[in-house]
């Protein structure tokens, strides 16, 4: 279609108002290029075309295409909800960006599920200390106007690539398996006095398995509903805590 420019300036005001970053224009298809995308975030691999484009070519490649007609760009509420996607992968990638410990696919997945299910922005960064100033943990997220911290678990999958490293020099060894074990057991247990001590200063502490965030939906979701009702619950007006 031919897009006027009273079209593309609607569709750019839009994008300015959601804060979407900026496209690249006439993104090339890597197989057909002559077929690009008139606009496309390549990072995110979300994009836009029209009505002579083929968004099957793209979805081949695990893309995500919106068609945008004429129609469509003049009233601009169908694609709202394509191009806030935009929006929000980005946002998800500058909260991984200031997290100041390492992130995993299970834990964007996880936080993914835990935004669009309308809870505010977790805080990836608090230190809980003890009385002495010690750091004990840092939750993967956290409310702390609620007291409320959730931890991804799963050694082997969340420790990154040393802990894999340490689990496939295992298979093969024994002397390594008995490290690997020590060290397991080790974490456990410094995790768990963690959040005990968490627990008796005032907080609400959530462990949610790797292997839930892996199971499917239906037990994401479940998770996920776990949290928004504990958040909920938690109205931190309801009694005044000290900080740990």
């Amino acid at each position: 279609m031919d897009m006027t420019a009273d079209d593309w300036n609607r569709l750019y005001a839009v994008l300015v108002a959601l804060e979407v970053p900026q496209p690249v224009m006439n993104f090339p298809h890597p197989k057909d290029k002559d077929d690009p995308l008139p606009l496309a975030w390549p990072k995110q691999r979300i994009g836009i075309c029209f009505d002579h484009n083929d968004p099957k070519a793209w979805e081949r490649i695990d893309w995500r295409v919106f068609r945008l007609t004429r129609q469509l760009a003049r009233e601009l509420p169908g694609p709202l909800r394509f191009i806030s996607d935009v929006a929000f992968a980005h946002r998800i990638e500058q909260l991984e960006a200031d997290a100041k410990q390492k992130t995993s696919r299970t834990e964007r997945v996880l936080l993914e599920a835990i935004m669009r299910a309308g809870l505010p922005e977790p805080d990836r960064n608090i230190e809980i200390r003890n009385d002495d100033g010690r750091l004990l943990t840092i939750p993967d997220f956290a409310w702390e106007d609620r007291y409320l911290a959730v931890f991804l678990d799963g050694w082997a999958f969340h420790a990154g690539k040393e802990a894999k490293e340490a689990l496939t020099a295992a298979a093969k060894d024994a002397g390594h398996r008995k490290v690997v074990q020590d060290r397991i057991k080790t974490k456990a247990s410094s995790d768990a006095a963690a959040r005990a001590w968490m627990t008796a200063n005032g907080w609400t502490v959530i462990a949610v398995g790797d292997g839930t965030v892996d199971e499917g939906a239906q037990a994401l979701a479940d998770a996920v509903d776990n949290i928004c009702a504990t958040w909920a619950r938690l109205d931190h007006s309801d009694a005044v805590r000290s900080a740990p």
